[in-house]
C-alpha cells in the first residue's frame, strides 16, 4: 500500500507545484510584454522625432557657418 500512494502523492504534489510555477511564470511573461510594448513605442518616437531635432539645430549652425566664411573671404 505505501509503494502505491507514495509515488502518487509525490507524483500530484509535483504536478501541482509545476502548474504553480508556470502561472507565476506566466503573469510575469504579461508584464515582461506590457513593458517591451511600451519600450518599442518610445523608441518609435524617439526614431521619429531625431531627424528633426537634428536638422532644427544643425540649419541655424550650417547657416552661421555659411555666413562666417563669407565674412572672411573663405568662399
Amino acid at each position: 500500500m505505501e509503494y502505491i500512494i507514495g509515488p502518487v502523492l509525490t507524483l500530484l504534489i509535483a504536478m501541482k507545484f509545476t502548474d504553480y510555477r508556470q502561472k507565476d511564470i506566466e503573469a510575469k511573461l504579461g508584464v515582461m510584454q506590457e513593458q517591451v510594448t511600451l519600450v518599442e513605442k518610445t523608441m518609435e518616437q524617439r526614431e521619429t522625432e531625431l531627424p528633426k531635432k537634428l536638422v532644427a539645430t544643425m540649419v541655424p549652425l550650417a547657416k552661421a557657418v555659411k555666413l562666417l566664411n563669407q565674412q572672411v573671404g573663405i568662399q
